[in-house]
Parts: structure tokens; C-alpha cells; sequence
């Protein structure tokens, strides 16, 4: 395979190594200094929590109100520079890997709904 790519002395690079050897290159995590096939934009903003509540008030001897919620975290990106993983998952301890794609797990979205007795 020949990379495409300039050498340390600035020269297009001209030197071919085995398949095997780029996989292993690639293939590694981001500590190991293999980032521009891995590194993505890490730009992004997200809706991260949502709650809308309504509040029903009574008249009881027991119970004096109910409010009712609706919540829900990480529902959407309104805008992800990479388009296809969430960059703010790290999963290499050793360096800062926000924007790289590495053991990347699926975010997790969260909905849920409260309901709150006033007594």
C-alpha cells in the first residue's frame, strides 16, 4: 500500500509497506498516534434534557395536588460535526480522545415520566 502523504522531509511520500502492516497501523486507538483516519470533527450541539410538566390541582383531604412530567435526556443532536457517532464518548483513558473514533459504544437517549403527590 502507498499512503498518501508527505514524508518528515516534506517529499511525497514514495514508500510502499504490506497490507498487514497498515492494518495493524490503523487499526490501533488513538494513543498509539493514528489520528487523521480516526479524528472527527467534535463540534456538535444537542438537545441534552427536556421536561414539560403540568400541574392538577385538588380539592382532597388526603392529597392537595398531582403534577404530572414528561422527561427526556439526550433525545437529538440539532447539529453533529461528525454525522454518525456522538464525539463526546471517550473511551481511551490515556489521552483526550474526544473526536476520534475508538471503541465507540451507542449513546444511550432516556425517557421518563414523574409523577409528583402534594400532600
Amino acid at each position: 500500500i502507498l499512503i498518501d502523504g508527505v514524508t518528515e522531509s516534506g517529499q511525497k511520500n514514495s514508500i510502499k509497506i504490506p497490507a498487514e502492516r497498515y492494518g495493524q497501523m490503523v487499526g490501533g486507538r488513538s494513543s498509539n498516534a493514528v489520528g487523521k483516519l480516526f479524528a472527527h470533527k467534535a463540534t456538535n450541539s444537542r438537545l441534552r434534557e427536556f421536561s414539560i410538566s403540568y400541574a392538577i390541582p385538588l380539592k382532597n383531604k388526603v392529597i392537595n395536588g398531582i403534577e404530572l412530567s414528561a422527561v427526556g435526556r439526550n433525545l437529538f443532536f440539532l447539529y453533529n460535526g461528525c454525522s454518525w457517532f456522538d464525539p463526546d464518548a471517550t473511551y481511551d483513558t490515556g489521552v483526550n480522545g474526544q473526536g476520534f473514533e475508538n471503541a465507540y459504544m451507542p449513546g444511550s437517549r432516556n425517557l421518563g415520566i414523574n409523577v409528583k403527590l402534594k400532600f
